[in-house]
């Protein structure tokens, strides 16, 4: 049986700070949103992994993968804190 790895926290929160420094005054997370964000996908396969940004219908570097975690980003944005809760949803996802 193979050991399953989660991305590490480190990659994690320098993808969370690049989409950081993506968000410009038209983008929103979600329809709903009346700040500037962007809805950020990760997924996984219990060793490699892989992300998208925006809309995550049918297309998209995590699109492939079994298990995702997806959460938004905003300017102000805790980049630890939302890693945290990323490699959570991920656990989370592959136990169900």
């Amino acid at each position: 049986m193979s050991m399953r790895v989660l991305p590490t926290k480190s990659n994690i929160e320098g993808l969370i700070k690049d989409c950081k420094a993506e968000i410009d005054d038209d983008c929103r997370a979600s329809e709903d949103d009346d700040k500037p964000g962007i809805q950020l996908t990760v997924g996984w396969d219990g060793q490699d992994w892989s992300y998208q940004t925006g809309d995550n219908s049918f297309t998209g570097g995590a699109y492939g993968y079994p298990y995702w975690a997806v959460v938004n980003v905003y300017r102000d944005t805790d980049a630890s804190k939302l890693a945290d809760e990323i490699q959570e949803q991920l656990e989370n996802a592959q136990e169900a």
